[in-house]
């Protein structure tokens, strides 16, 4: 199993890294995309500060912290941008052009995603990155609490990945189209820039269970902040992990019994 996954992992790497080649041959239009992948963190920061220089901000929260929060979820966006094309794959399936994906000796779920990846977005994830390191260097974090958020925070990112990708299969199997698919999701996921609590127990529960963004953005946040206890970071890990792999089998389960090839 080890074996298969690695050389499914080789194949995802070489497969992107052909896309970066793609992409960089038209130089100036990818600095142009780029740019505006970036501007999402720029909003981001600019939204934060405004916000705490007329105003006190959100009870529980510092400037500092959220825009620690806001950065996590310039990461989680930026990696599910680069990640997940909802719209790219279900018109593949619909057309049949899957069919020559799903012909390889590789995992398709991995292989699918990494064929429809979206390098621009990595300017939205080196940006949050900064900001994330920006706040954290007028934050008082340890080591230990560092360590545990980024296990919440990793497994969170897979886990928000495998749900858009999981979430276009859906859109596949009742419409057989993804065009709003995504733009649903993006503006979910951008939700998850404030803390849950503003939204009430039912913006909590929708967050964790429906859409579990806030899974991979706000509780790795309260972990990294020292606002969750130790326990609860256990459970969230346990969650994370048995909600990928439901969506992994769920996205599997389309792949090989609901897709129709272009040979019918």
């Amino acid at each position: 199993m080890l074996k298969q996954f690695l050389r499914n992992l080789r194949a995802w790497y070489n497969l992107d890294m052909m896309g970066w080649k793609s992409v960089l041959v038209y130089r100036l239009q990818a600095i142009i995309w780029g740019s505006a992948s970036v501007t999402s963190t720029i909003t981001g920061f600019v939204i934060v500060t405004v916000v705490y220089s007329v105003s006190s901000g959100i009870p529980g929260w510092s400037y500092f912290q959220l825009l620690a929060l806001t950065s996590l979820a310039n990461i989680t966006g930026g990696v599910f941008t680069y990640c997940v094309s909802i719209y790219s794959t279900v018109k593949s399936m619909r057309n049949g052009k899957l069919d020559v994906f799903l012909t390889k000796p590789l995992n398709p779920v991995m292989y699918t995603i990494s064929a429809f990846s979206s390098r621009q977005a990595a300017t939205a994830i080196a940006g949050g990155v900064l900001m994330l390191c920006y706040s954290l260097l007028h934050l008082s974090v340890g080591l230990p609490q560092v360590a545990y958020f980024l296990v919440t925070f990793l497994l969170g990112i897979i886990l928000a990945v495998m749900f858009g990708f999981a979430f276009g299969m859906l859109m596949y199997v009742l419409f057989k189209n993804g065009r709003f698919g995504y733009s649903l999701l993006q503006s979910l996921q951008n939700a998850t820039s404030y803390p849950l609590s503003i939204y009430g127990t039912f913006g909590v529960a929708l967050f964790t269970v429906v859409v579990p963004f806030g899974v991979a953005v706000s509780y790795p946040a309260e972990i990294l902040l020292g606002k969750l206890p130790p326990l609860a970071g256990l459970a969230i890990i346990a969650f994370e992990v048995l909600l990928t792999l439901g969506l992994y089998k769920f996205s599997m389960w389309v792949l090989n019994n609901r897709y129709e090839s272009g040979g019918g």
